[in-house]
């Protein structure tokens, strides 16, 4: 199982780490009010492709998902266009960096959406049998507090980073590009309860 995670011992939790759902935000504050053991920014152990180890049972487990949709958008615009010339470009997108979004989608299948987590299906990188609480992107202000009651953390709004603006995401979509990301993305949209 491909699993990103962040671990806090003293808190008690595990917080699955999905691309495109606003983790940086919510890393940063958990690394503000907890100690993390793993995948923190200064863990030892960065919580990066990690296998999933049954003591793990006993943590609170979350996570925060996103539309498939928006999310795939969020990530062409974000790794085509913003990050290819950066630091921290990644060079599965530096081919996509001229091509438009239906292009991208166009070269979509079930085989390259593997190569990085801001494609991966977002149900194939948590253990949804322990999973104890699943926040939406969509509710973030709203699901945090649950997370903060929860963990009893201090109540504030978590820092937007890496934010990828764009319009409704239905506008960037036609029948075809529509219908690729329900095929490839179907049990995501089942588990999480998504509509176009």
């Amino acid at each position: 199982m491909y699993c990103n995670v962040v671990i806090s011992n003293s808190h008690k939790y595990l917080y699955y780490r999905v691309p495109k759902t606003a983790t940086t935000s919510i890393i940063k504050y958990l690394e503000k009010h907890t100690y993390i053991d793993i995948g923190g920014k200064n863990s030892e152990h960065r919580g990066y492709n990690v296998d999933y180890d049954d003591s793990w049972n006993t943590l609170f487990q979350f996570v925060f998902v996103r539309n498939p949709w928006d999310r795939i958008l969020s990530c062409f615009l974000d790794k085509t266009k913003q990050c290819i010339g950066k630091s921290w470009e990644l060079e599965v997108y530096k081919k996509y960096y001229n091509s438009s979004f239906e292009d991208f989608i166009t070269c979509l299948n079930e085989k390259n959406i593997l190569l990085d987590g801001h494609t991966y299906p977002q149900h194939y990188m948590l253990n949804i049998d322990h999973l104890d609480f699943m926040g939406k992107f969509e509710n973030l202000e709203s699901d945090i507090k649950i997370i903060q009651q929860k963990l009893k953390l201090p109540y504030e709004k978590i820092p937007y980073e890496n934010l990828t603006c764009h319009d409704d995401y239905r506008k960037y979509y036609n029948k075809y590009t529509r219908e690729k990301i329900e095929q490839l993305y179907t049990k995501d949209i089942e588990i999480f309860k998504y509509e176009f």
